[in-house]
């Protein structure tokens, strides 16, 4: 999954998956700026059925 990430310009340290686990998920706070939602698009092509735009920012979250 780093590889992936990194790969896909979101250069990833690993110790980020592990401290991901214990995070609050805070919905409603990603910006939609054109960078992140070309990886936003292929998270969602990767995973359908997740509920990614959760997480944008004036979602409605």
């Amino acid at each position: 999954m780093l590889r992936w990430l990194t790969d896909l310009g979101c250069p990833t340290k690993v110790s980020e998956p592990c401290s991901a686990k214990s995070q609050k998920v805070v919905l409603g706070c990603v910006p939609r700026m054109e960078d992140f939602m070309a990886l936003f698009e292929r998270l969602q092509t990767e995973f359908p059925g997740t509920e990614f735009e959760r997480l944008l920012a004036g979602s409605g979250e």
